[in-house]
């Protein structure tokens, strides 16, 4: 492969890979917002203490640390992968996983 081509090639694949890198920072952020809302839903509507803390490493793959009252859970990426899998929108995932991971009094 001649010197130019192998340049292109490289640059292509460095675009490609930092569209990949922005893809999957938007998600994280629309989960974060998501996530946060219900939260908040929940905080206001029944006054229970929430927290939510986002991990994310570049090395390794993002979770979310949900506490709700007493109770603490891990959201990873693959609960929430299951949890689109059965509906396919991001609000009912969360909701769901929220529903089946915490106990509401």
């Amino acid at each position: 492969m001649p010197r130019d081509a192998w340049k292109d090639e490289m640059a292509r694949r460095l675009r490609e890979r930092e569209k990949r890198k922005n893809d999957v920072l938007r998600m994280i952020d629309k989960i974060d917002d998501t996530l946060s809302k219900l939260l908040n839903e929940l905080k206001q509507e029944y006054s229970v203490k929430t927290i939510v803390k986002m991990n994310y490493d570049k090395n390794d793959e993002p979770f979310w640390s949900i506490t709700i009252e007493d109770e603490k859970n891990d959201l990873t990426s693959m609960d929430l992968f299951r949890y689109l899998n059965e509906g396919k929108v991001l609000e009912d995932a969360l909701i769901n996983f929220l529903l089946d991971r915490f106990t509401f009094k």
